[in-house]
């Protein structure tokens, strides 16, 4: 995780999985900046990841939330496609016993 003025991204795994009946919760936010999920630092490095999942006992996702000015999901271009889970960034919130919630909010076009 790298935060640094008004911008906040994300070149590995976040894990806030579902633990018991307490839901995970990750945020991102950076108000007026932008967010990036994944590394792009020199090109394209690799994915970034959110798991707020609930796959275990029969638990329910967890909740993200991402705010910024711009929000990006970085990928490898040169992947095939439909890219795998080692070349495109993205977020699971799945849960045996339902998804939870993703709510992402950009501001600004890009």
């Amino acid at each position: 995780m790298q935060v640094g003025g008004d911008h906040a991204g994300n070149g590995g795994t976040l894990r806030a999985q579902t633990l018991a009946s307490r839901a995970g919760r990750v945020e991102l936010t950076a108000p007026g900046g932008g967010v990036l999920l994944g590394d792009l630092r020199d090109g394209y490095r690799g994915p970034g990841i959110i798991d707020v999942s609930g796959n275990a006992g029969g638990l329910r996702g967890g909740r993200v939330w991402i705010d910024g000015a711009t929000v990006q999901f970085a990928s490898n271009p040169t992947a095939p496609t439909p890219p795998s889970s080692r070349s495109a960034s993205y977020i699971d919130a799945s849960g045996e016993a339902g998804g939870g919630l993703v709510q992402v909010n950009a501001s600004s076009a890009m």
